[in-house]
């Protein structure tokens, strides 16, 4: 476009065109021609010819647009260094771009994955997005920063699917946090589920510690199970951080006021704190968690669209997060940082239930070489290893070889109901007794100093925070600040 109509080659009048500027200025081209002009080459000028020039005389200079010159032939940018050699020569793209494409690298440890806010929401298990913000911004976490599309993230179909609650309840508790570990423990059984897991649970216990809100979540038969997961975790609790649990605190259900748990803790010293009856937000920490993490397991498994037989699968990974989620009450540290001192990294964080592709040398020369499966969680017992569900089989293996599949893009089922709720799905309460369970057998973290019994095999995808090996014992791992019965949680067992 130019005002210099004399310099205009084969001129022409035309209709009045309005053009808008950036500051929504306007005006108006009145015709048009060929012109040429002359653009900088080095220490010289070459004179190019412009087709189709647009004629407005009321702007004050001429302006040449980049994607035009592209489009009549320039079809290639040349990169130069200051000492005016050439070291990069770009096509452009349909689109008017000049992309440059990368191949698959493994990503070093000091590199960045860029996310935009909704890949990240999504991947952190669908957390609010100025959890998302704060995470990154504050530098809690390494390894990824947010990247601005330039557009609002808008409403997340899983989050108001999953997230519906009813108006808060004032808390009783309003007390300091606890200075050490151990001093405070929120404890609460949730379930039943209506749906029972791959291995037949129905339940969960949870234990938070109050000095860092570090959270561990058993999977149980049933809520007679409760007084053995708390001696486990009693016992990791005195293993990994030499200290006795001084308070216990529940509600009063009979799971923790059985005579077998009130002579146990009265003889390890342990005092109670009981919530009001029928006030279970009193027990504001441990509710507050059964809330959070359901939430996210219906999330993820409506935006995976995978069975509701994997919500046990979900809740351990959801735990996984959370303990690397910044929380108000540690001034915004997360839980692993606060009980580790290091920062978690979340640089290689797959999306819980992405497809992925597993490595598989059982078949012959002829056949492929991998399998497809779903993701569903870091596996806690190995080094560098992943949970992965198969949906044919309808079991769960620990697996080291495989590959994710970036390509997938994910359609939200409409039908997922509310774990924990009514619910009278009876297909897959039929599928889950036809269940044939084939996965490995896990060691129990606790006081369980398993050797690992073959060289481990390098993967592909690291899990982000390393895991101390299996031929460690657990006083070992702890001395490394990987405690390797609190990084993953408990992990389900037949």
């Amino acid at each position: 476009m130019t005002p210099f109509k004399d310099r205009l080659i084969n001129y022409t009048p035309i209709a009045s065109r309005p053009i808008t500027t950036t500051d929504k200025r306007v005006f108006h081209a009145i015709g048009k021609g060929d012109m040429r002009v002359r653009i900088p080459n080095g220490s010289t000028t070459t004179t190019i010819l412009l087709k189709d020039v647009l004629y407005a005389p009321a702007m004050g200079v001429t302006i040449i647009s980049i994607s035009r010159v592209t489009a009549a032939g320039a079809n290639f940018c040349r990169i130069f260094d200051p000492k005016h050699k050439r070291i990069g020569h770009v096509h452009v793209t349909s689109n008017g771009l000049y992309r440059v494409d990368h191949g698959e690298a493994v990503m070093s440890a000091g590199a960045k994955m860029k996310l935009t806010l909704s890949e990240l929401h999504q991947r952190m298990g669908h957390i609010t997005l100025d959890a998302v913000r704060k995470l990154v911004e504050d530098k809690r976490v390494v390894g990824v920063e947010l990247e601005d599309d330039g557009e609002e993230m808008g409403t997340c179909e899983s989050c108001e699917f999953a997230k519906t609650t009813r108006k808060r309840v004032r808390k009783e508790r309003e007390e300091p946090l606890a200075k050490k570990f151990g001093d405070e423990i929120h404890s609460d059984v949730w379930g039943p589920a209506t749906t029972e897991t791959i291995h037949h649970r129905k339940y969960y216990s949870s234990f938070t510690n109050d000095s860092t809100h570090w959270s561990h979540v058993k999977l149980l038969h049933g809520k007679d199970d409760t007084f053995d997961a708390y001696i486990e975790f009693e016992a990791w609790a005195d293993t990994q951080h030499s200290t006795k649990i001084k308070c216990l605190r529940s509600d009063r259900g009979g799971k923790y006021l059985s005579t077998e748990f009130s002579n146990h803790l009265k003889s390890k010293g342990t005092e109670r704190r009981l919530t009001t009856h029928d006030t279970p937000e009193h027990n504001g920490v441990a509710e507050s968690l059964n809330r959070r993490l359901l939430e996210r397991v219906r999330a993820m498994l409506h935006h995976s669209g995978l069975p509701k037989f994997l919500w046990g699968e979900a809740i351990l990974h959801a735990v996984w997060l959370k303990n690397r989620t910044s929380t108000c009450a540690l001034k915004n540290l997360t839980p692993f940082e606060a009980l580790t001192g290091m920062k978690p990294n979340l640089s290689n964080l797959p999306e819980w239930g992405t497809k992925v592709w597993v490595h598989d040398d059982g078949n012959s020369k002829l056949e492929g070489r991998s399998k497809i499966g779903r993701w569903v969680g870091f596996d806690a017992d190995s080094t560098h290893a992943h949970r992965i569900y198969w949906p044919g089989k309808r079991t769960v293996s620990v697996e080291r070889n495989i590959k994710f599949d970036k390509t997938e893009v994910y359609i939200p089922s409409l039908d997922t109901p509310l774990e924990g709720e009514n619910d009278s799905d009876s297909d897959d309460q039929e599928s889950v007794k036809r269940l044939v369970e084939t996965s490995p057998e896990r060691s129990e973290p606790v006081n369980t100093p398993t050797l690992a019994t073959s060289t481990p095999v390098s993967t592909s995808t690291p899990i982000p925070d390393p895991i101390p090996h299996r031929s460690h014992r657990i006083g070992v791992a702890y001395k490394d600040s990987f405690p390797n019965y609190a990084v993953l949680g408990e992990i389900e067992q037949p």
